[in-house]
């Protein structure tokens, strides 16, 4: 017998960031060949890249590093919907990340899930 639930977690704005930042520095890179700020940000609203979709009206775009060069708009709705994927699809990796044992492979993840709604890359 298998038993599912639905489990509010509370996540700090903070923490998210961390993960993004952690996929911009490094996790993604051999497969995003850029992440760009966007929205009309300036530097004074949002200082870091991993700020920018937290701030009313900010997202980046995201470049796949392949021969279509896919660009991916990051927002806000678009996190949700990754951090929702991340706790369904990997619960493996979401339990790294509730658990502050998050590394460059979990922020990897949680981006693809952004991106793509599942990882295709790694």
């Amino acid at each position: 017998m298998l038993i599912s639930l639905n489990v509010s977690v509370p996540i700090s704005i903070e923490r998210v960031k961390d993960l993004l930042c952690g996929a911009i520095e490094g996790g993604s890179n051999y497969w995003c060949k850029y992440i760009d700020r966007m929205g009309g940000i300036t530097r004074e609203q949002a200082e870091f890249r991993q700020d920018v979709p937290f701030v009313e009206g900010g997202w980046l775009e995201v470049t796949e590093d392949c021969e279509e060069g896919k660009v991916i708009r990051l927002d806000v709705d678009a996190i949700k919907n990754g951090l929702q994927t991340l706790s369904e699809k990997y619960p493996h990796h979401f339990s790294d990340f509730i658990n502050d044992r998050d590394d460059a492979t979990t922020s990897d993840v949680f981006l693809q899930c952004c991106c793509f709604g599942e990882v295709i890359y790694g």
